[in-house]
């Protein structure tokens, strides 16, 4: 195998996506979003291997990343790059540096301002000396996954080493957080973030000829890969 490191694009597929997101109109976010991950992994000339739902195995969240994982490295891989689909910021840049420090087999964390990960770098070697059960248990998805995965790191006597933090989208404040900081991001990206926070559900307050039947009305804008199968 000439290069023995892969990267592994753990994200579902749009539609999915939307289903755990409280993003209106998420769809086209997320199509656009997996879209401009899949050019930026193809910018670093590494194998890589998409992972939507219908190639992912286990009954939660812990499982099905494991065995996504652990199936590259049964692969004949040494080093794993894992990122997801919703970090507009993501670089070639970020991917080649989590590169550099696994060929030195050190474990690489890109950490995101919502406490979790939007890259993580195995080496073989380490990853194999994680216990599995302890790993799917790690409370993924949630503020306190960097702090317990630290805590893992440091029972079996090792550090990682951390990328720049990014942000993640996982709802509508994270949008309005990373258009305000004014860092320069896909122009069909930011188009489709503008669109989603200018067309959120508004409420409209309506004021009757008597006071005392006054009342609320809620009115809701609905919106509407390449891939390498396991």
């Amino acid at each position: 195998m000439e290069n023995k490191t892969a990267i592994l694009v753990f994200a579902n597929s749009a539609a999915e996506e939307t289903n755990h997101k409280s993003i209106p109109g998420g769809e086209a976010l997320f199509n656009q979003l997996t879209d401009h991950t899949l050019i930026t992994v193809k910018k670093t000339e590494l194998p890589y291997f998409h992972c939507t739902e219908d190639q992912q195995n286990g009954n939660c969240f812990g499982t099905r990343f494991y065995n996504a994982v652990k199936h590259i490295f049964d692969q004949g891989y040494q080093h794993v790059i894992t990122i997801g689909n919703d970090t507009p910021h993501l670089s070639a840049l970020h991917i080649r540096s989590a590169y550099k420090h696994l060929l030195d087999k050190k474990i690489v964390l890109g950490p995101s301002t919502d406490g979790g990960y939007y890259l993580m770098g195995f080496d073989k070697s380490m990853f194999s000396k994680i216990e599995a059960n302890k790993f799917i248990q790690l409370p993924w998805k949630t503020s306190g996954l960097q702090n317990s995965f630290n805590q893992l790191l440091k029972s079996i006597n090792r550090i990682a080493v951390s990328l720049q933090s990014l942000v993640d989208l996982d709802s509508i404040a994270d949008l309005k957080k990373i258009i305000h900081q004014g860092q320069p991001i896909p122009q069909k990206i930011y188009q489709i973030l503008i669109s989603i926070i200018t067309t959120r559900p508004k409420i409209i307050l309506y004021t009757p000829k008597y006071r005392e039947h006054s009342f609320h009305t809620n009115y809701f804008n609905k919106g509407s890969p390449l891939q390498i199968p396991f």
